[in-house]
């Protein structure tokens, strides 16, 4: 988990630049010599929603979201539930705080094998819940770029 939150902050910080036009989340993808990266956010902000990476050397998959959920502090473990129309799963996740950019995470240690493809490649919304709110991302078009994703971690 720790080598998720040390390569998530560069990513992070790579779209902190302020936009000078008002722009809509959309997902951006990016591969690394570590593997790839799946973000949902607005390009050149620092509006990152959620993130999903895949360290293809270890094949592990690491899943970030940025949410202060009320009443749980840095260090905590909740439940992180990801639900789209191709399947359903519960993911334990620790509460991060980045001082730095002022960002609540919420991520996973590795979850490889925890049956992620389906949920990502056959649904057209996914629901990513804990425990006091859900926020919709839309997967439409994605599929082929999260089969990558998923492939190159074994999955």
């Amino acid at each position: 988990m720790r080598a998720f939150r040390f390569l998530l902050i560069p990513i992070m910080l790579s779209v902190l630049a302020p936009s000078a036009d008002a722009q809509e989340r959309r997902w951006m993808v990016d591969s690394s010599s570590f593997g790839a990266e799946m973000m949902y956010g607005t390009p050149e902000s620092d509006d990152i929603l959620f993130a999903i990476r895949c360290d293809a050397k270890a094949k592990e998959i690491f899943v970030g979201f940025a949410h202060d959920p009320l009443g749980a502090k840095p260090g905590s473990t909740i439940d992180l539930e990801l639900y789209s129309e191709g399947g359903h799963v519960v993911l334990p996740a620790v509460v991060s705080y980045f001082d730095a950019i002022g960002v609540t995470l919420i991520e996973t240690p590795n979850v490889t094998g925890a049956g992620l493809r389906p949920i990502f490649t056959d649904g057209l919304t996914l629901d990513v819940t804990v425990v006091d709110g859900t926020e919709q991302v839309p997967l439409s078009g994605m599929a082929d770029d999260f089969d990558a994703l998923f492939t190159a971690c074994g999955e």
